[in-house]
């Protein structure tokens, strides 16, 4: 006897959570979503205040790329091989500053639609480009900020990443900062900005740079259980998913989504908007779902 399997994989609402420094609860669908593209991809140029190359960065330089090796401050070919972006997407970009002596900003845009006395996280991930023998065994270490600010330069909150140290590999580590929106705040502008010593060094990759909102913690079961699972094509028992969420809203809306692509677009499900839905009878297909609340 032949039979089909469908896999059906539950996620928790507003996507996924974010490191416990962050956020307590879920993160929303990006707000802004840089992940420096794939093979061509060109960053606007007022962005940032560094300076575009094709190869390896000299100071006050960068590159868009997915593999560079060889490249190095006042041209030492120490820095770590840079093979593949943070997430490991296929010709997956990221961003190769060499800030030297340079600062600037790495990465500026502005977000609108902003909710009053909302929690938001912006965030980035980010690795050391040097190695312990970079700079002659003494160089200056990457040291970034964050920064949100108001459209007439209100600073409403910063975050500095301290010094990143080197290592014999990329070691990608999520920085970042949370905050919440003042009244009358529909827009934001968000930068990254480094302000090195003077010296050889300060040499960093940056990718996935982010702004997303920050819910309440939502949990979600299939039959009572938070792991996936697999049944039988044409099943009958009614499989259950139940979504519970911890305090965050006076009156929340709630509604069921699915994905047939792993997760790269979502589409509701008409008229699931209640905490709990009953899977639809299919023969075969791997699907996601998940529940958002707002």
């Amino acid at each position: 006897m032949k039979y089909s399997f469908l896999f059906v994989c539950i996620m928790c609402g507003l996507l996924n959570k974010a490191t416990a420094q962050l956020c307590s609860g879920n993160l929303g669908d990006p707000i802004l979503n840089q992940t420096f593209g794939a093979k061509g991809f060109v960053m606007p140029r007022n962005m940032t205040t560094f300076d575009a190359v094709g190869g390896c960065p000299n100071k006050g330089q960068y590159v868009i790329s997915s593999f560079l090796f060889g490249c190095g401050s006042n041209n030492d070919h120490s820095w770590i091989k840079m093979i593949g972006d943070h997430t490991r997407d296929l010709d997956g970009n990221y961003m190769l500053v060499n800030a030297e002596s340079t600062p600037g900003t790495v990465y500026t845009d502005t977000a609108r639609n902003f909710c009053d006395f909302t929690n938001y996280v912006f965030s980035a991930w980010i690795s050391n480009a040097m190695q312990n023998f970079t700079c002659g065994g003494n160089p200056v270490l990457a040291n970034i900020t964050f920064t949100v600010k108001k459209l007439d330069g209100t600073v409403l909150v910063t975050s500095g990443t301290g010094d990143i140290p080197v290592a014999d590999d990329k070691v990608w580590t999520q920085y970042g900062l949370a905050f919440t929106t003042p009244a009358n705040t529909p827009e934001v502008i968000v930068s990254v900005t480094t302000n090195p010593t003077f010296g050889c060094g300060s040499g960093f990759v940056i990718d996935d740079i982010t702004l997303r909102s920050c819910g309440p913690l939502v949990t979600v079961t299939l039959d009572g259980s938070t792991e996936p699972g697999n049944v039988c094509a044409d099943y009958t028992n009614p499989f259950i998913l139940q979504g519970t969420y911890s305090t965050y809203y006076n009156d929340p809306a709630v509604q069921w989504q699915s994905s047939m692509d792993t997760g790269k677009t979502w589409q509701d499900i008409p008229g699931e908007t209640t905490t709990t839905y009953a899977i639809t009878r299919r023969m075969t297909g791997v699907i996601d779902y998940r529940v958002i609340g707002s």
